[in-house]
């Protein structure tokens, strides 16, 4: 089989893998799909309610079986912050600043009378 673990064998021979996506955490069901037959099991944390210690205990379940588990994790979140800290709004702003102080000069003043 050589220094690659099974799934990643087959992927290197261009072979076809089969396996399942796992979207409850429950180890019981992962400790029957490992004994399927089938290369890998994708544990989802993106879509679904799964929690890091039921995925630790869901990648235990797999042990002595030839199964790979992978996990998906969730994409990071976007935080919206205020347009000071984002330094593309600084430079949009700045340029609008400097097109405002550029406008305000060509106009004539209408202070003081």
């Amino acid at each position: 089989m050589g220094p690659l673990g099974p799934l990643r064998q087959r992927l290197a021979e261009g072979q076809a893998t089969l396996g399942y996506l796992v979207t409850t955490a429950s180890v019981q069901i992962v400790q029957a799909l490992a004994r399927t037959g089938v290369d890998s099991l994708m544990i989802d944390m993106e879509h679904a309610p799964v929690g890091i210690e039921s995925v630790a205990a869901m990648i235990a379940a797999t042990a002595g079986t030839p199964v790979t588990p992978i996990v998906r994790v969730p994409a990071p979140r976007i935080i919206l912050t205020c347009a000071r800290s984002s330094p593309r709004r600084r430079r949009r702003s700045s340029r609008t600043a400097k097109s405002r102080s550029a406008a305000s000069r060509s106009r004539p003043t209408t202070r003081g009378r």
